[in-house]
């Protein structure tokens, strides 16, 4: 399955220590979309895994620990910055997961599990994988592919969490106009904003 969604990717993975700081600064200029991802359901004990923002043809990946490390700092200053628009999937979970590692996040403008609902309320399964094959976008792998389930839960090492949280950063990049639109279409808008 990696395959295949490698062959979907259009974008390259970046790693902060792979940017000059010049670079994460236009990098985090021109972004707006971020994917933050954090294990267990309960988000006030969830645990920060990474978070990936992409921006045109490139992702920039950090795992919990380089996101918290000195070298995160403008990530961690992006993040709070409430006149940077920021669109991504379950914000809430993200806002409180981000919270309890002593992090803001500000400027949130769009929730695609927010918007799913809002579309499609009677939906129970509100995944990145299923909006993806609802909307006939290319596949991600899901969570229990990636990490395992229940017992056998573990963090992959960085380069496969990276593709994964590329992939769904991804995926939110592409959910976004297509959501927006529906909302539109649907007059439902000015229920979402």
């Amino acid at each position: 399955a990696d395959s295949a969604v490698a062959a979907e990717a259009n974008y390259d993975i970046v790693a902060l220590n792979e940017l000059s700081p010049s670079e994460l600064s236009g990098l985090l200029a021109g972004a707006e979309n971020v994917y933050i991802e954090a294990a267990g359901d309960n988000p006030h004990h969830a645990v920060l895994l990474g978070l990936a923002i992409p921006v045109e043809e490139r992702v920039l990946v950090l795992t919990s620990e380089e996101l918290l490390a000195e070298a995160g700092e403008p990530v961690r200053q992006w993040l709070g910055n409430p006149e940077a628009r920021k669109f991504g999937y379950d914000l809430h979970k993200a806002d409180l997961t981000l919270h309890w590692n002593g992090i803001d996040l500000c400027g949130t403008d769009f929730d695609v599990l927010l918007a799913a609902y809002l579309l499609d309320p009677t939906e129970s399964n509100q995944t990145l994988v299923y909006l993806m094959q609802r909307y006939e976008l290319p596949a991600i792998q899901s969570d229990e592919s990636v990490y395992g389930k229940g017992a056998k839960f573990r963090i992959p090492e960085r380069e496969i969490l990276a593709r994964h949280l590329a992939a769904k950063a991804d995926a939110v990049r592409r959910l976004v106009p297509l959501q927006q639109k529906a909302l539109e279409e649907g007059a439902m808008s000015k229920l979402y904003y």
